[in-house]
């Protein structure tokens, strides 16, 4: 957890990586394995995906705000002596707070590198209306 006497001068990326540790739904957490880290500038997040072919792998924003990495590789049928890393389906789920936008992903050396890029704040103004106007309009509710 970030010290809230420190929160002031705390690294955006502090709270961006505590969501993503708190907000990470996997159903095998283990499998497979990422890293996720900054540059000072941008975030990323980098999965092994070593021996699953690139075209296997899906990546997209689901409708909730998370970025969601799918792989469905082909049944590995190699007659194994030794078996040291699976290769296997998996979906990973990472809630990506709306300060960063999601840019590029590579596949290199076997690791996804998917690059968060920071965006800045924008502002905008929210006109006041007035409540005993005539011209009021209606608000929309959620139903």
């Amino acid at each position: 957890m970030v010290n809230s006497a420190l929160l002031p001068v705390t690294s955006i990326f502090d709270e961006l990586f505590d969501d993503l540790g708190t907000k990470t739904f996997n159903v095998d957490t283990q499998y497979p394995k990422y890293n996720v880290y900054d540059d000072g500038e941008d975030a990323f997040i980098s999965v092994a995906v070593t021996g699953i072919p690139e075209e296997k792998i899906q990546i997209y924003m689901d409708d909730s705000d998370y970025l969601v990495i799918e792989a469905n590789p082909q049944k590995d049928t190699r007659n194994y002596q030794h078996k040291g890393y699976p290769i296997k389906s998996f979906k990973k789920r990472f809630w990506i707070d709306n300060r960063f936008n999601v840019g590029s992903a590579v596949v290199e050396n076997g690791e996804l590198v998917i690059r968060l890029n920071r965006t800045k704040p924008k502002r905008r103004n929210i006109e006041i209306i007035t409540s005993n106007s005539s011209n009021t309009p209606e608000i929309e509710t959620a139903a």
